[in-house]
């Protein structure tokens, strides 16, 4: 369920404004527009004090003065500030003769601080106290007023009498409650008040009576005429003679209102969590096997020079790979939904990006006769300000989609050339069959596909592309389709190359000499058969390195107490024993504190990440490993005789 927070404030009940420090009116709910007789456009982005000045015909008019000393305190003190009952008379629309009229009101004025302690937004939150006014002010008015002012009045507006009985009862009464005045005044008002609210009713009116103090805010629920019950909310002036003035109000429709707001915002958490637990679950369950996969290839690949062997495991490795992408797009797009996905610009030559994207995918366009190539390659050598692996994953999405989507012996042709605006565009053009015009609006949204439904896919490259793009401060556009094919680009920053050259490492050593290099101990805490004979089959030759194995927790913590190794491989998701527990549990032993924990794990969520290094785990491996990072962890925490 989708929630629209914005849409909610507008509909809330309570009578609020939000503005900026220089009092610039930011929005609105649609109860203080009513109360105000505004409309939004006519309110929002101006300054308050020039939607709402004083009455000029009325010179005791004090409205703005104090209303600015009140924000001026908010914005000196940073704390709440409520004013005095303040007669603030409001302009009304030219459709009803214009002019003012006269309103009485009790603002609270709350300031909105940032992370900094600086007030970043301030809640104007006003409540229309005029009917109570009006009964304060009626007692000096003459009875044959005070009968008129009650015929005519659209308000629920009462006397009552410490004897249990209603004395006059405006028509109101009758409107919302569906009762005769008459039968209303021939009944005590317990009679009607709910069962479940008749113990705080009679309490507040005891209060009422023994204090002689107004009652501001009271609720309770009043018998209808039809069996049903309203919600009536209260204000209560004592009088002379035993006398209680009281103003009624209707508010059922806006309880209603709150407990579904209420409602809204559970199940958005609950819907939030879930999602959160999904994707945990996912990353490990699809990881897990992937790693496997990979590390295998990965041990066939440095075992073995014979050239078909390489090329095959090249080929496994890379569509491994690109399989771990498709996942992450997923928890890459929850990321930059929450926020928390990191971007890191520089300066990165789009031809390099276009070249490593097409090696990628030429075999795939091979499979359906599909010819991949760049028009004019020279003219992609520029430098743009991106996050390369970032814009190549937008890259590879776009000319995956072209690949999936095209006719069989078709092309897609990658062109780079100048948008004149500062930015250097990328073009990903196809001779595929297009995209319906209906459903151009739905393309960057997430997990909608079109098109033949057997082709595989999630629904999330091109939602999670423009997302990324636009992080990078970029854009991503179909510019046209039709059934000859669509034409898709993005645009990037040009930026000036870098002024120092890079240095470049020298080719990777893919042989066992690094490996057998290596000196220690190492203990590896994993139930998983397949992965653990990967790491099994990987230090098989290495005669500096022992490794111990445990297939549960409990055993790990045993046999590191007993071995004391120079380092613990730990995977999460033990049978016995959680390996955060394992961790916590090392860590918290004199004996094992010592030693160096690196997580290998197939749950990639970064708030997963966070814990265990708050725990102490000195690195965390996602699954599927590549083995150059776990050799770049080994060369760290073991001897070596490099």
């Amino acid at each position: 369920m989708t929630v629209d927070y914005q849409e909610l404030f507008e509909a809330a009940p309570g009578l609020l404004l939000i503005l900026s420090p220089d009092f610039v009116i930011q929005d609105a709910t649609d109860a203080y527009l009513f109360a105000t007789k505004t409309r939004r456009n006519e309110v929002v982005g101006r300054g308050l004090f020039e939607v709402f000045p004083d009455n000029p015909d009325d010179p005791d008019a004090t409205g703005v003065n104090n209303l600015r000393r009140s924000l001026m305190t908010v914005l000196e003190t940073k704390a709440t500030h409520q004013m005095a009952t303040q007669k603030y008379d409001i302009r009304l629309p030219s459709e009803e003769g214009g002019g003012f009229e006269a309103r009485y009101w009790d603002p609270i004025n709350t300031p909105v601080l940032d992370h900094s302690g600086n007030v970043k937004l301030i809640i104007h939150r006003v409540e229309d106290v005029t009917e109570t006014v009006t009964l304060k002010n009626a007692q000096a008015a003459y009875a044959a007023e005070l009968d008129r002012f009650f015929n005519v009045t659209l308000d629920m507006l009462c006397i009552s009498s410490h004897d249990g009985y209603f004395k006059r009862l405006s028509p109101a009464f009758s409107h919302v409650l569906g009762w005769q005045i008459e039968e209303m005044l021939a009944r005590p008002y317990i009679d009607f008040v709910h069962p479940d609210d008749l113990p705080k009713t009679i309490a507040a009116v005891e209060k009422q009576i023994a204090d002689g103090e107004p009652i501001l805010q009271f609720e309770n629920r009043y018998l209808h005429r039809d069996g049903s019950y309203r919600v009536l909310s209260w204000k209560s002036v004592p009088q002379e003679g035993g006398l209680m003035y009281a103003a009624a109000r209707d508010v059922t429709d806006q309880k209603q209102m709150e407990l579904d707001l209420r409602q809204a915002k559970a199940d958005a958490e609950r819907a939030n969590q879930a999602k959160s637990e999904f994707l945990s679950r996912m990353s490990h369950e699809l990881r897990t096997p992937m790693n496997s996969v990979l590390g295998f290839a990965q041990l066939l690949e440095m075992q073995y020079s014979d050239p078909n062997i390489i090329e095959a495991t090249g080929a496994i490795i890379r569509g491994g790979k690109h399989l771990l992408k498709m996942i992450d797009e997923v928890l890459d797009l929850s990321r930059i939904e929450t926020g928390q996905l990191a971007i890191s610009l520089e300066p990165v030559v789009i031809g390099g990006v276009v070249s490593q994207a097409i090696d990628i995918l030429k075999p795939i366009a091979e499979k359906s006769s599909i010819t991949l190539s760049v028009e004019d390659e020279e003219s992609c050598d520029q430098y743009v300000m991106a996050d390369r692996q970032r814009i190549l994953q937008v890259l590879i999405n776009l000319l995956s989609n072209a690949i999936k989507y095209n006719r069989t012996g078709g092309s897609v042709i990658v062109r780079c050339l100048d948008a004149h605006n500062g930015n250097w565009r990328i073009e990903v053009i196809d001779t595929g069959f297009g995209i319906a015009p209906e459903n151009h609006q739905l393309l960057f949204q997430p997990f909608q596909r079109f098109g033949d439904s057997g082709i595989d896919g999630t629904g999330l490259g091109l939602a999670l592309s423009q997302r990324f793009m636009h992080q990078m401060g970029g854009t991503l556009t179909l510019a046209e389709s039709s059934e000859k094919g669509s034409t898709f680009f993005m645009e990037i920053s040009l930026t000036e190359a870098p002024s120092y050259e890079k240095m470049t490492s020298s080719p990777q050593d893919s042989s066992f000499d690094r490996w057998n290099a290596l000196r220690g101990t190492i203990l590896y805490i994993e139930d998983n058969l397949a992965n653990l004979r990967l790491i099994e089959l990987l230090f098989e030759k290495c005669e500096g390195i022992k490794l111990i194995s445990a297939m549960q927790g409990n055993l790990g913590i045993n046999l590191a107490e007993e071995h004391s190794p120079n380092l613990i491989l730990l995977d999460l998701h033990l049978p016995d024993l959680d390996g955060e527990k394992v961790l916590r549990k090392l860590k918290e032993n004199p004996k094992t504190a010592h030693i160096p924990v690196v997580i290998l794990s197939a749950d990639a969520t970064k708030r997963q990440i966070k814990t265990l290094r708050q725990i102490g785990a000195v690195e965390y491996l996602t699954k599927a490993i590549d083995l150059e990072d776990l050799y770049r962890v080994l060369d760290i925490y073991l001897e070596s005789e490099r």
